[in-house]
């Protein structure tokens, strides 16, 4: 699996989230994951993430594409990330209804997107918070550098699914 970093801030809307961004993004029509910094406007907004503005400021975004598997399947790939963040992050990390906490605080979100055999996932974090509300937090908060984090991440993903995938193929 391919991984990207964009260095251009990129801002998307929850509607331009398909299967294909990637493709239609990059160029690039592999399985792959890319990282950014960017603006995220959320619609609709949740209530788990009501907290959260509608449009979420140079967040760091990270989306992961596969093509030629099915809803159950992606749901498989979205646990090994959200077990991938969970290890970068340690025991503090916690998932529950599209939302991401770090020590109970919201952190960010996560969603899924499949249509004809191709599946996205998409993880919006919060990068910095203006406000500092109690029940959110960030990752610089979590001296945490962004680029890096998003990097890491995905590095550690892809190498999880390498793995898995080399396993499968040599029985």
């Amino acid at each position: 699996m391919k991984n990207f970093f964009l260095e251009t801030e990129t801002n998307i809307t929850h509607s331009e989230l398909k299967p294909g961004w990637i493709k239609k993004t990059l160029g690039k029509h592999i399985d792959c994951a890319c990282s950014f910094i960017g603006n995220y406007k959320q619609d609709p907004v949740t209530p788990a993430q009501a907290d959260l503005p509608e449009t979420i400021e140079a967040c760091m975004n990270m989306i992961i594409e596969h093509r030629g598997l099915n809803q159950k399947e992606l749901i498989t790939l979205l646990q090994c990330l959200l077990l991938t963040l969970k290890n970068c992050l340690g025991d503090a990390f916690n998932y529950k209804h599209g939302s991401l906490y770090f020590e109970g605080k919201l952190i960010g979100l996560y969603q899924t997107q499949s249509r004809f055999r191709s599946g996205l996932i998409h993880l919006a974090f919060l990068n910095s918070i203006e406000d500092n509300k109690k029940k959110m937090s960030s990752l610089s908060e979590m001296d945490l550098l962004a680029k890096n984090f998003g990097i890491a991440v995905m590095q550690s993903y892809s190498d999880s699914i390498e793995h898995i995938n080399t396993t499968l193929n040599s029985k």
